[in-house]
């Protein structure tokens, strides 16, 4: 009778193992939060230009003054929304 009870308890431990190795394995996956949308620029109207971003004018693409480019890459920086490459340049 002994090695039966010995035999269930370990098929018993070996589920619960099992089991919980499973869950292990699944749960961070659960845990992780949602990728959030990347927020869209508002699109111009038709017949109408986009207004340039922040980056843009640091970039010089829209003939800004060196000073007014100074402040644009400021603001581009602190938004925290440029690419590695992009704020080195900025």
């Amino acid at each position: 009778m002994r090695g039966r009870t010995h035999k269930v308890a370990l098929l018993v431990a070996g589920l619960v193992a099992w089991t919980a190795c499973g869950m292990g394995v699944s749960l961070p996956a659960h845990s992780q939060p949602k990728p959030q949308p990347a927020p869209t620029q508002p699109q111009a109207k038709p017949g109408q230009p986009a207004a340039p971003t922040a980056f843009d004018v640091c970039k010089g693409l829209t003939g800004a003054t060196a000073e007014q480019k100074v402040e644009a890459c400021t603001e581009a920086i602190k938004d925290g929304k440029l690419a590695p490459g992009d704020q080195a340049l900025a």
